[in-house]
């Protein structure tokens, strides 16, 4: 199920946020808004509709206050100056306190003297010190609030392995679940340096081809360690496959190696049971990749060991 949602961008930091737009007023775009937030009005840009997967309904919404006028904008860039200069000093403070914190971003409140500093950590620290010190200096009320790698990443933006810029910084809204067996179905798990952003965590770009490759899984496209039957009664232990080109690369029984159109396939067995019959075109089990299965022989196939698919749960 997809859901729609509006979204800005703080200027300030680069933070995405789920905005209400107000009915009373027409916004496109690219146009720069004040939004009512945690600290109170900032500045920020509207990015426009976008669709998820992720149910947002329980997130706070921020509401769009008005466009910006030419006053606000003046205001705006006086007010970023003052930031800069206090997250010059924060970084200067947080090495003076000892702080296992990492400050990459901040944001400013249009009126009074309300700000956020962002940053990242490995665990739970004390800034109570931190915070009292830059809050006498500036004679402001600081707020500083911890936020994961993948939203620092997508704050911060960068170029991706593929050489194009992040997908969170550039598209991503709202981060939806990445697990582990989407990049085990992609054939990607045994490089890590593949599968992982520049946050650390699996790539978001994971999950959108996984759809196809669930597909084809369902129509009984072997998988990497599955033994095919041939039509020609060879048969062979899959050792990588090609899903554009309907192919398996496999080592046979006699000690081959051969490349092996999918139409030349009979039967797949995974684990020591049937999973799939062309002749029948049926699944016969959906999905062996439960460890509590236990093997059979060929010999022992019987409808108590069909097995049901749960689906591969669980995320990065």
């Amino acid at each position: 199920m997809m859901y729609t949602y509006h979204s800005a961008k703080a200027l300030d930091s680069g933070r995405k946020i789920v905005v209400n737009l107000p009915d009373n007023i027409h916004i496109k775009s690219g146009d720069y808004v004040v939004v009512n937030s945690e600290i109170g009005e900032i500045m920020a840009e509207y990015l426009g509709k976008f669709n998820t997967h992720v149910n947002l309904d329980e997130k706070e919404k921020f509401p769009i206050l008005r466009i910006a006028s030419s006053s606000d904008l003046e205001v705006w860039e006086e007010k970023r100056d003052f930031l800069e200069k206090v997250l010059r000093t924060a970084r200067v403070k947080v090495k003076e306190y000892s702080v296992a914190m990492s400050l990459f971003a901040g944001e400013i409140a249009l009126k009074g003297r309300n700000l956020t500093l962002y940053f990242t950590s490995s665990g739970r620290v004390d800034f109570r010190a931190l915070v009292r010190d830059l809050q006498e200096t500036f004679n402001v009320k600081i707020r500083l609030w911890q936020v994961g790698v993948r939203d620092r990443a997508q704050m911060l933006g960068g170029i991706g392995v593929c050489g194009r810029p992040l997908c969170c910084y550039k598209h991503i809204i709202a981060f939806d679940n990445v697990s582990i067996y989407m990049a085990k179905r992609q054939l990607s798990v045994f490089n890590p340096s593949r599968i992982s952003g520049q946050c650390g965590r699996l790539m978001c770009c994971l999950r959108y081809e996984d759809n196809v490759y669930q597909e084809i899984d369902e129509k009984g496209f072997p998988k990497v360690g599955d033994i095919v039957k041939l039509k020609d009664s060879n048969s062979g232990k899959v050792m990588t496959r090609n899903i554009f080109t309907n192919m398996v690369y496999i080592h046979t029984d006699d000690g081959s190696q051969a490349w092996i159109d999918l139409e030349d396939v009979k039967e797949v067995w995974r684990k020591g049971q049937l999973v799939f019959s062309f002749e029948k075109n049926e699944n016969i089990v959906s999905d062996m990749d439960n460890e509590d299965i236990t093997p059979v022989s060929e010999d022992k196939i019987t409808s108590k060991n069909i097995v049901k698919d749960n689906g591969a749960e669980g995320g990065i």
